[in-house]
């Protein structure tokens, strides 16, 4: 019933229904992307400066711990529906016109642990890791490449450690990478290539490939799975873009400004 929003070095706790704020919850660094637990009981922060990600229980909206990852500057973040198994990598998305950052790394922990039980297990990432996705059993974990073109596969071993896998490749600058839970699918949204594929992440294959008309800066995937909302600013010819993820056929609806984010309704309606 609450959501938890961000801004510079706080965090804002929500009640939906009635839009109140119950609580700031004051972080002493910048917050730049937040990461819920299927459970709703615990949420990680990624807190760059810091080089750490912040764990929050939502029971009574408080930091309980933070996890420093090295001297990295740590961004994108998911989690596992178990909430034993989380990754975080180092990318970014540059502005407009920059080149991607060429290094990179990915770090494998567990939230429920201490800070101090922490394995910290780092995997190089080189091409600019800027989204994970978490399968809901937590075995397997995907990192997109945005400097690369490529889905990097990560197999969780008993140990706590990952195993870096054959890459999959995808459209031009993959940004966004999320789960279709029917049929063990990924949907990538890519940006320069003007964009989506979706991929059968049992094979390891992308099975179809949806070209669109513009850069694709933002997407959504509605509750069920059946349907994609996707962002497409284009000076003149702005559109948001409905794609049936069951026949793949794409509605267009113009717009008369550049859209830059799209969120669905958690019914899917709106």
């Amino acid at each position: 019933t609450n959501t938890v929003n961000t801004s510079g070095a706080g965090r804002y706790v929500i009640d939906a229904a009635s839009t109140h704020l119950l609580k700031t919850i004051e972080m002493g660094e910048n917050v730049t992307e937040i990461s819920v637990g299927a459970s709703g009981r615990r949420v990680l922060a990624s807190i760059p400066t810091a080089h750490s990600v912040a764990v929050i229980a939502t029971e009574y909206h408080a930091e309980i711990e933070r996890i420093q990852f090295g001297d990295d500057a740590v961004g994108p973040v998911g989690i596992d529906d178990s909430g034993k198994r989380a990754l975080v990598t180092t990318g970014t998305v540059p502005l407009a016109g920059l080149r991607d950052p060429q290094g990179g790394a990915a770090y494998a922990f567990d939230p429920g642990r201490f800070a101090s039980e922490q394995d910290r297990v780092r995997t190089s990432m080189l091409g600019n890791p800027v989204s994970v996705l978490m399968t809901p059993d937590g075995e397997t974990s995907y990192v997109l490449l945005r400097a690369d073109d490529k889905i990097i596969p990560l197999e969780w071993l008993p140990s706590g450690a990952v195993r870096r896998k054959d890459a999959i490749r995808t459209c031009r600058e993959p940004e966004q990478i999320e789960l279709l839970r029917r049929g063990r699918r990924a949907l990538v949204r890519c940006n320069e290539g003007r964009s989506l594929d979706v991929v059968d992440l049992a094979a390891g294959l992308v099975i179809q490939h949806i070209p669109l008309n513009a850069r694709a800066v933002d997407m959504a995937v509605s509750p069920d799975g059946e349907q994609a909302v996707v962002a497409l600013p284009d000076e003149g010819n702005s559109a948001i873009a409905l794609i049936n993820l069951e026949t793949y056929d794409v509605k267009m609806l113009p717009v008369s400004s550049e859209p830059t984010r799209v969120r669905l309704a958690p019914n899917g309606n709106t």
